[in-house]
């Protein structure tokens, strides 16, 4: 005689079928929040180019990892960052990597010398402004400072993507 389905096993499998179909939609959201961040932006940091935002900084996705590279540099002052993104909204993302290059320290009244800091970087947006900019460093709220881990103050990307062939 055949085995009859119990409940259990029916709501198993319903589950499954349920789960199954959302999948594509949840795909599709990752695709499109993904899809605000792919590219190259304007890259600036205030030790570095003040205001200003004329380097690039580039999020790309290989092997299903997104991976954010950027450098800035002027006079003899540079920042370079790269590591792993994860994204949050589009709003906030967070890198985990490492920020390194010799910010301006001229109003601190020190000489330049390389500086470099790994770990988790969160970048936000905040006041409707058109850029994320970095506010946390290992979960501390302080960006600027030795006892932050980071010396470079303001670390801004501009969240609209660069045309194709422009150039900072």
């Amino acid at each position: 005689m055949p085995r009859q389905p119990n409940r259990a096993h029916a709501c198993v499998c319903l589950l499954t079928l349920l789960l199954w179909s959302l999948w594509p939609i949840a795909h599709a959201a990752d695709a499109s929040l993904e899809s605000i961040y792919l590219g190259k932006h304007l890259l600036g940091s205030n030790r570095i180019t003040f205001d200003e935002r004329v380097g690039t900084a580039e999020f790309s996705k290989r092997n299903g990892k997104l991976y954010l590279t950027g450098r800035v540099e002027r006079g003899g002052f540079w920042l370079e960052l790269q590591g792993t993104v994860e994204l949050e909204s589009p709003l906030v993302f967070h890198m985990d990597g490492e920020i390194r290059g010799i910010p301006g320290m001229l109003l601190e009244d020190e000489k330049p010398r390389q500086r470099s800091s790994a770990g988790r970087f969160t970048f936000k947006v905040r006041n409707n402004r058109k850029f994320w900019r970095l506010y946390l460093v290992d979960g501390k709220d302080c960006v600027c400072g030795d006892e932050c881990g980071n010396d470079f103050c303001y670390i801004d990307i501009e969240r609209a993507v660069l045309a194709a062939g422009a150039k900072p």
